[in-house]
């Protein structure tokens, strides 16, 4: 018997702390750590359940967006000065 196909959730999706590294590279915890105590970077602030961080994914989308944002060309072709790095 073929196991049941998942549906998408309705909710809010979650990501856990290794999803998070994961997704920006594989970056170490330390730099999550140091990346959530600048606050010119504006990292998303984590949810903590039973110890453990979790971020919406919502959440971060809209910080890649405005990373996104901050490193366009600007109107005369030179980049835009964004308020920090992501890099540690």
């Amino acid at each position: 018997m073929a196991s049941p196909v998942p549906t998408p959730q309705a909710g809010p999706v979650y990501l856990t702390a290794s999803q998070v590294r994961a997704r920006y590279g594989g970056v170490a915890d330390m730099t999550i750590w140091r990346w959530l105590r600048d606050p010119a970077l504006g990292f998303p602030q984590p949810e903590y359940r039973r110890k453990r961080r979790y971020w919406l994914a919502s959440d971060l989308d809209a910080f890649d967006a405005k990373q996104r944002e901050a490193s366009r060309p600007g109107p005369s072709g030179a980049v835009q000065a964004a308020p920090a790095t992501m890099g540690a």
